[in-house]
């Protein structure tokens, strides 16, 4: 059986010296294509769902994943609004079929995440989110935070890490992440409520660096961000 491939080191040093990596291919395009297709599907019940309730009209059913949610926000922003708190459910979690737990338990990206914290030892939290982003949508903008500011100060001296995984190519024409390199290394920012959508936010005077000299984190789907 082939072990998942490790980083190199380079790879785990520039990790540990900017804060963040991105690792194209941690899938193979096939591996992601189970969790694709269900949510597909379940984008498609909740359609139909709406339809029997008289609220939908066009279920937009031609359409394939990567564009069928964004056609029924453009013909009703209700709709759009309805399927996506689905998705996500009240705290994150809404989705939580078993295409999405072969993706977090993957062995591929479990050999990353192992090779950064430097053991196999991993403590894994519940927290998971399918986030939709659609095109010109206010509501999928997260403003500036660090995760450690949704996080008890005792976790603030623990090496803990984000994973995030496109299920379409994150581009600079249709939004990808953000990072302010380095930023790790200095305590955690003033975070407020209030930011959009309900996140919390660190607000400009609080910012640990310049954000004109942040990275634009473009990757292709199946690509990993951490």
């Amino acid at each position: 059986m082939k072990h998942p491939t490790p980083l190199t080191p380079a790879q785990i040093s520039f990790f540990h010296e900017e804060g963040y990596l991105i690792v194209p291919d941690v899938f193979a395009p096939a591996d992601l294509e189970p969790l694709r297709q269900e949510l597909h599907q379940e984008i498609d019940r909740k359609a139909r769902q709406l339809q029997a309730e008289g609220k939908l009209t066009n279920l937009h059913a031609e359409l394939d994943f990567d564009r069928r949610l964004a056609a029924i926000y453009r013909d009703s922003k209700e709709n759009g609004e309805a399927i996506m708190r689905h998705l996500e459910g009240l705290r994150g979690g809404g989705f939580h079929a078993p295409q999405m737990f072969d993706v977090i338990a993957s062995p591929k990206l479990l050999a990353k995440v192992s090779a950064l914290l430097g053991t196999e030892e991993i403590v894994a939290s519940s927290v998971y989110r399918i986030r939709p982003k659609l095109p010109n949508i206010g509501r999928g903008v997260v403003p500036w935070h660090q995760d450690s500011g949704y996080f008890s100060p005792h976790c603030d001296k623990s090496l803990i890490i984000t994973c995030w995984v496109p299920l379409v190519d994150a581009t600079v024409e249709n939004g990808c992440m953000q990072i302010l390199p380095r930023t790790h290394r200095g305590e955690v920012a003033m975070h407020h409520t209030g930011g959009n959508a309900g996140f919390l936010v660190i607000k400009d005077e609080n910012l640990p660096d310049d954000p004109r000299k942040s990275v634009t984190a473009s990757c292709r789907a199946a690509a990993s961000s951490s």
